[in-house]
């Protein structure tokens, strides 16, 4: 149970130290602490082992079932995902070589269309993403973004145009595609994918690496944009090309995303800052949950009103403005950023497996 954050000494559970530096629970310098990654894999297999057998016992999930073949996916990926780690290799890439191997060696049988759990899954994708932004506007430094704004944007918008235009030069002559295709063809090519990028950048602010010179933040929030660029370039070709509405109200659109995101997620953020109350009780789990669930209702609306830029955007911008007014008033935790940094380790498989 969390205490209140009224002057205690904050302590860091990922490295079981206070503020100076003091170990907490027993010695850190043991043989076992340094080969914790061996253990920390084996308990893992362990509690996947007990939860595929009380599944087995509660809900009838007998081998080749449909569920079955999902929770052996989501649990060998993840496995495989530490195992890639352990040799530092990018978890994405053992994730990808699980489902690889599953789906082509017969052990992963879901249809995609008669699978009653599709649905779930792709909602819970939805919820791994929001929670990955969640944990990136944690982490972005205000100071530094204030210091780099006019580079956020060039490095968002100038890379992409640059792809884009050599896209299209490149299909216009040498597959004889029209100068309009080449450039919707470029906006599919061009964006970033947060999904893969922000993981390694919250791995490297967990090293501390980047923060001095404000690289992590200025590539995080520049993902964002980049894609709403993309979003917004891509609905004025198709407008053209299809002659669905006008070119100049889809070209509104990415501005409206982003007017919209950055809007919502200022009042989110400065309701998540002061409610819950720093003296509640559980207080990092209650941030942690509001910030979620709200970043959910945000990924979903934001694609129910036709802004699907905006929502990502905004789940980003809230918990940037939240963790800002949780430093002013001196209630600040790395236990919110951590948990968060814990619950997308154990979603990411959903994303890329």
């Amino acid at each position: 149970m969390d205490s209140p954050l009224t002057g205690s000494t904050q302590i860091n559970y990922l490295t079981m130290t206070t503020e100076d530096g003091i170990i907490k629970g027993g010695r850190s310098t043991s043989w076992a602490c340094k080969i914790h990654p061996v253990f920390n894999l084996f308990t893992s297999i362990v509690c996947v082992t007990l939860t595929c057998s009380a599944m087995f016992m509660f809900f009838e999930v007998s081998p080749g079932s449909e569920l079955s073949s999902v929770v052996l996916l989501v649990a060998l990926s993840w496995a495989c995902g530490k195992v890639a780690g352990m040799l530092y290799l990018p978890p994405l890439l053992g994730m990808l070589l699980a489902g690889l191997v599953l789906r082509n060696t017969g052990h992963y049988t879901v249809d995609v269309h008669s699978n009653r759990f599709q649905p779930y899954i792709i909602n819970l994708r939805e919820v791994a993403l929001a929670v990955l932004l969640i944990a990136s506007g944690l982490s972005l430094d205000a100071s530094m973004l204030r210091k780099l704004r006019f580079v956020v944007f060039q490095l968002a918008i100038l890379p992409c145009i640059t792809e884009t235009v050599a896209a299209a030069v490149v299909t216009h002559y040498l597959f004889g595609l029209p100068w309009i295709w080449g450039i919707l063809l470029g906006c599919i090519l061009s964006p970033v994918s947060s999904a893969v990028i922000l993981p390694a950048l919250l791995d490297f602010k967990q090293r501390g690496l980047g923060e001095d010179k404000g690289i992590i933040t200025l590539v995080m929030a520049a993902c964002s944009f980049d894609d709403i660029f993309c979003i917004s370039a891509f609905g004025v070709c198709l407008s053209i090309i299809f002659s669905q509405g006008s070119w100049e109200t889809n070209a509104m659109q990415g501005p409206m995303e982003i007017a919209i995101g950055i809007g919502i997620g200022l009042i989110l953020g400065v309701a998540v800052g002061f409610v819950p109350h720093k003296c509640e009780q559980n207080l990092t789990v209650k941030r942690m949950y509001l910030l979620t669930v709200s970043g959910v209702l945000l990924t979903f609306g934001s694609k129910m009103i036709e802004y699907p830029g905006a929502g990502p955007l905004a789940i980003m911008t809230a918990a940037f403005v939240a963790a800002i007014f949780w430093k002013k008033t001196n209630s600040f935790s790395e236990n919110v950023e951590i948990m968060s940094n814990n619950l997308w380790d154990f979603l990411e498989p959903l994303l890329f497996a």
